[in-house]
């Protein structure tokens, strides 16, 4: 299925190749919840870069726990199994970066260098695109040597591009710093859910009549989250309702996890929320959980800055998302 309704981000991304390719450096991040379609976003450009004859290099952090700097180790590798021979031959020298090395071992600043000497040397050649995809989980390293990557290549023809949930990075006080820095320096694009022509196009392309009615109960049931409404309309062309598709796993534990670093019993205090459901208050969740009134107001100070929930005038809170709670609820 093509990408439906990301054209102006596909614009402002083959923008900044063109850019780059006349030696202005770019700098592109992509900030969004979970399901709302930045890996796709990903890989729709990186089919028009390697069109267009660029260098693409990519590396994608994972929840489990990776190495430092694991998205830049996969960045070597590629460097080194694709490029010509004397720049593969400088990505082999990178073993701190390599399978066996330990960039930790490692002057910080000897090692970003070399890195950025890497891209460079691939640039020589002609544009070079560079994608790291989920800071929020790669950790503060990661995202500084992104920093430094970016300021080694002024005036070289490269392309940054970098991914991440805003939430889960304005937890972690390390890698905030540096994404805040690189948001300042680079663009910004922000994905918004899908609307009625969108949902209407997904729809169509499962052989579905999109009437009214229908792309009204997907909205609602999704709220627009892309990877949602997808999950949706594919349940719907199997002979489902919209009301009765769950939300698809990859999405709930996402918004599970974002529940869960909202620290030591946030997840007790969330569950009892989504089954109370609207304008709760610490007194009420700390009646409910049995913990005292000062923890649940901290759990739900947490929750607020995750935008898990929203906090009105009067101190009450509630779900910023009806998915976010279905998650926690289930």
């Amino acid at each position: 299925m093509d990408l439906v309704g990301r054209a102006r981000e596909l614009a402002a991304l083959d923008a900044a190749l063109a850019r780059a390719a006349t030696g202005a450096r770019q700098l592109v991040l992509i900030s969004g919840e979970p399901g709302i379609g930045k890996t796709s976003l990903v890989e729709a450009f990186r089919s028009a870069a390697v069109g267009a004859g660029a260098t693409w290099l990519s590396g994608a952090a994972w929840e489990g726990g990776a190495p430092s700097y694991w998205p830049w180790m996969q960045v070597v590798r590629a460097a080194e199994r694709s490029a010509p021979e004397e720049v593969r031959r400088q990505a082999a020298a990178l073993g701190p970066l390599g399978p066996d090395g330990s960039a930790a071992a490692v002057d910080r600043f000897v090692l970003h260098d070399a890195v950025a000497d890497l891209v460079l040397a691939l640039a020589g050649s002609g544009p070079v695109v560079v994608a790291l995809e989920d800071l929020h989980v790669a950790g503060p390293s990661t995202a500084e040597l992104l920093e430094d990557v970016y300021r080694a290549t002024a005036g070289a023809p490269v392309v940054l591009v970098a991914t991440y949930r805003p939430a889960e990075v304005a937890a972690a006080p390390g890698t905030a710093e540096v994404v805040s820095r690189l948001e300042g320096a680079g663009t910004v694009l922000d994905p918004r859910p899908l609307g009625d022509a969108e949902v209407v196009s997904v729809l169509t392309a499962q052989g579905l009549t999109a009437d009214p009615p229908l792309v009204d109960s997907v909205l609602e049931r999704t709220q627009g989250n892309p990877l949602f409404v997808v999950h949706t309309a594919r349940g719907l062309a199997a002979g489902g309702s919209a009301a009765e598709t769950g939300l698809p796993l990859g999405l709930r534990n996402a918004l599970r996890r974002q529940a869960a670093i909202a620290g030591e019993g946030a997840e007790d205090v969330l569950e009892a929320a989504a089954v109370l459901g609207e304008e709760l208050t610490a007194a009420t969740l700390a009646a409910t959980t049995g913990r005292e009134p000062a923890e649940v107001q901290v759990i739900l100070d947490r929750a607020v800055g995750l935008r898990l929930l929203r906090r009105d005038a009067t101190g009450r809170h509630a779900f910023t998302h009806a998915l976010v709670r279905e998650a926690v609820y289930d």
